[in-house]
């Protein structure tokens, strides 16, 4: 049975784990979940790095990918929520930096442009 038939049946056992209140949107997944021992399960997301879980407390929760390159999660003995989501690598938020701030410089040059042309042009005039 596949993982997404799985969850529309309500709540249900994984191994030693019942999740509950599974919700998957895009990239973002969030679920209850009461594990009788440690256990591992498998999300349905490509395992990338970048990708975050944490649980109701704000802790991080160990993430890693299987075999078959899927994410997999880390849950300990007893109950909580976790939520997954991308948020993405430190190297992607520094070229988002740099390229708002060349942006952000083209356009103050081509006002100093701008503003030269305009008074070269009233110089000439007079």
């Amino acid at each position: 049975m596949s993982f997404k038939k799985l969850l529309q049946q309500g709540d249900h056992y994984i191994s030693d784990v019942a999740i509950a209140n599974y919700n998957k949107k895009g990239m973002n997944i969030s679920f209850s979940y009461d594990a009788k021992k440690d256990s591992n399960i498998i999300l349905p997301l490509v395992n990338y790095p970048g990708y975050v879980a944490v649980d109701q407390t704000g802790n991080r929760v160990s993430l890693y990918g299987n075999e078959n390159h899927m994410l997999t999660v880390f849950l300990k003995k007893g109950y909580g929520n976790i939520s997954v989501w991308y948020e993405g690598l430190q190297l992607f938020k520094v070229a988002d930096y740099i390229s708002l701030t060349c942006f952000l410089g083209f356009i103050i040059w081509g006002l100093i442009i701008k503003r030269k042309t305009e008074e070269s042009f009233d110089c000439n005039k007079k």
